[in-house]
């Protein structure tokens, strides 16, 4: 024991000499603090022409964990997925609740959201202005910030009411409801200026492709809005035609482009983690699913009266069927040579062509061994291709609106039965932190 205490006690005064030597050396600095860390990035550093391609790609990074969590709030909203678990801000989603801010899923998804946002329109500042100096040395870079941008404005539109477009902490206010639209007109914008300075086939092919999908959106936009409206009597649209014709010469059939996801990125989360790791949430059409199976409702082909294999095929990727060890960085299927047909069909059956939609859709059905489209039964089938070929693609809940369709789980009295149009609103985060914003509910 004594030894002991004498060791502790030669200890102590090691420490104090140690300090004391410390406090001298600290003494003769001008600045203790004035150190240097080898590994930190300022954005003046991003002025360097050198790191145009590490700005791109963190505009590409920033946008996928944005997917990754704005899918699973929106799917859980539609008829395309269901809750299953014990969260209940899940369960009011999965009822229709769409206009609370403080919903805890939505409000996790917006600071992603904003940012995905801020980071694509960060990179096309500092990529446009090396490219006006002559810095710029691949200008791929430039035509995928723009890509980049388009793709985030678009998702943004599909699922909010109302957004707000501030710069870091400088804020701003909403852009208002009746002005959401924008967002589809500014990505048809940043799609043109890509096309303008690419020369890669791939990068082309992605930018015409969602270029027809952000016309598409934007003409479905009017006829689900103004929030509240009943629906069309004709909600077909005549929109993005000819960028679809253009993007078929351009890719192969079952063309896709995809945002993927690896461990050194992080998970898919709150999207394919909370349907395949933390079993929270489900597809409804899932043959596999084995938590509370009364929710699995196979969503039938009109024609045949089968499963339809199309979305069992998404299903089977999603859920990593194969095996392959991918369940939580399930890939996000942003746009598809499949989708460039469908548009085109819907726009012959806007424009009156119904044989000429009825060609389009039967060869598509052929692939997958589905029967032709009976005559006069085009835009019932139209509606069903456009499900069948998007699904999870987040398209679902405009559908839903214009043509009418309500989810067997939505409640009378929760906006998405009771307000046609509705789409989430802007969250508390932003509530809390922008003084233009007003919190509200509906």
């Amino acid at each position: 024991m004594k030894e002991k205490i004498r060791n502790t006690k030669g200890l102590s005064l090691c420490m104090v000499c140690l300090l004391a030597v410390t406090l001298v050396t600290m003494m003769a600095c001008s600045d203790p603090l004035a150190v240097e860390n080898p590994n930190s990035l300022l954005e003046e550093d991003l002025e360097d022409p050198t790191a145009a391609g590490a700005v791109a790609n963190g505009a590409q990074a920033t946008l996928s964990r944005a997917i990754g969590f704005m899918y699973g709030p929106y799917t859980t909203a539609t008829d395309e997925g269901t809750w299953i678990g014990s969260r209940d801000a899940w369960n009011q989603l999965n009822k229709g609740a769409m206009g609370d801010p403080n919903n805890e899923f939505v409000d996790a998804a917006w600071p992603f959201t904003t940012e995905a946002r801020f980071m694509a329109d960060f990179a096309i500042d500092k990529l446009v202005a090396l490219n006006a100096s002559g810095e710029l040395d691949d200008l791929e870079h430039l035509a995928n910030a723009y890509l980049y941008a388009a793709i985030i404005r678009v998702t943004v539109a599909d699922m909010f009411d109302d957004f707000v477009i501030s710069d870091r902490t400088d804020s701003q206010p909403a852009i208002g409801e009746d002005n959401m639209f924008q967002l589809y007109e500014q990505a048809i914008d940043f799609l043109t200026a890509g096309l303008a300075v690419t020369n890669d086939d791939e990068t082309r092919a992605r930018l015409t492709t969602m270029r027809a999908r952000a016309k598409n959106a934007r003409a479905i936009w009017d006829m689900v809005n103004p929030r509240g409206a009943q629906p069309p009597a004709n909600a077909f649209v005549d929109a993005g035609r000819d960028d679809a014709v253009a993007a078929l010469g351009m890719v192969s059939a079952d063309w896709r482009y995809q945002l993927t996801y690896n461990g050194g990125f992080g998970d898919n989360n709150n999207y394919a983690f909370q349907v395949n790791g933390r079993l929270e949430l489900g597809l409804v059409a899932d043959p596999t699913l084995q938590v509370r199976p009364e929710f699995h409702v196979p969503l039938l082909d009109p024609v045949d009266g089968v499963p339809d294999p199309r979305v069992l095929a998404t299903i089977a990727e999603f859920r990593d069927v194969a095996g392959n060890g991918a369940q939580d960085f399930s890939p996000f299927t942003v746009v598809t040579e499949r989708e460039m047909q469908v548009i085109i069909a819907e726009s012959d059956i806007a424009r009156g062509n119904a044989a000429d939609a009825r060609t389009v859709m039967d060869a598509l059905r052929a692939r997958d061994g589905l029967s032709p489209v009976p005559a006069g039964r085009e835009g019932e089938l139209l509606q069903h291709e456009r499900r069948a070929h998007l699904f999870l693609m987040g398209r679902r809940l405009a559908d839903m609106y214009r043509f009418g369709v309500k989810s067997p789980d939505w409640l009378p009295n929760f906006e998405a039965a009771q307000s046609p149009g509705s789409f989430f609103a802007i969250t508390r985060s932003e509530i809390e932190s922008n003084p233009f914003v007003d919190f509200t509910t509906r």
